[in-house]
């Protein structure tokens, strides 16, 4: 049993050394990406209140500065652990978003238009992000944008994205897209075939 043990220790010791390395680079690299997050989300489109945290799996277990040091002590405090399970238990992948919405936790007490107002805002601080860094563009994706968003939000959106991204959207109603009329292309989609509209047909 004891030579077991003793083999396992020694066939993971290489995959430790890089999730060392790598991790630390990972750790770094998340906070800065949210820090500039947190500066893009100061300027709210929907005017709601929103903060981010990047919180790390090691927070309460040592020094977080010393990453390095601190993955290196955990990861062999948790070798028998990490055996046992067979899973790697440390690590930036066990890492958090905490994120909260008018002061309170949005996984635990946010409504399904706050979370799904709060995830648009954040698309939007990660394309300003993008923005700032490579002086372009990404493309912009939303589906059934109308699901939890109402008319005076999806006006918002739509116009902010407005001369930005490429932008695509999807939704079963129309009446919200009248005045971007000849700003945008439409297709209406059925059975599975998407039909270019090359007159808007509003309805009645």
């Amino acid at each position: 049993m004891r030579s077991v043990w003793t083999n396992f220790s020694e066939l993971v010791e290489p995959w430790n050394r890089q999730l060392i390395v790598l991790g630390a680079q990972i750790h770094r690299a998340r906070n800065r990406y949210v820090d500039l997050l947190s500066e893009a989300l100061e300027h709210s489109l929907f005017g709601d209140s929103m903060a981010i945290r990047y919180v790390s799996s090691l927070e309460t277990k040592g020094d977080l500065s010393n990453y390095e040091q601190l993955i290196t002590d955990r990861l062999q405090l948790r070798l028998e652990a990490e055996r046992f399970a067979s899973a790697c238990l440390i690590g930036p992948h066990r890492d958090d978003l905490d994120i909260l919405f008018q002061d309170r936790n949005l996984r635990s007490f946010g409504s399904a238009g706050q979370q799904r107002s709060a995830l648009i805002t954040l698309d939007l601080a990660a394309i300003s992000v993008y923005h700032s860094k490579h002086q372009d563009y990404p493309i912009f994706l939303i589906d059934d944008v109308d699901a939890e968003l109402d008319g005076i939000r999806i006006e918002r959106l739509l116009e902010y994205l407005d001369g930005r991204t490429q932008t695509f959207v999807t939704t079963s109603k129309r009446n919200h897209f009248e005045r971007f009329n000849q700003r945008a292309n439409f297709y209406e989609v059925r059975d599975g075939v998407a039909t270019e509209e090359t007159v808007f047909n509003a309805p009645s």
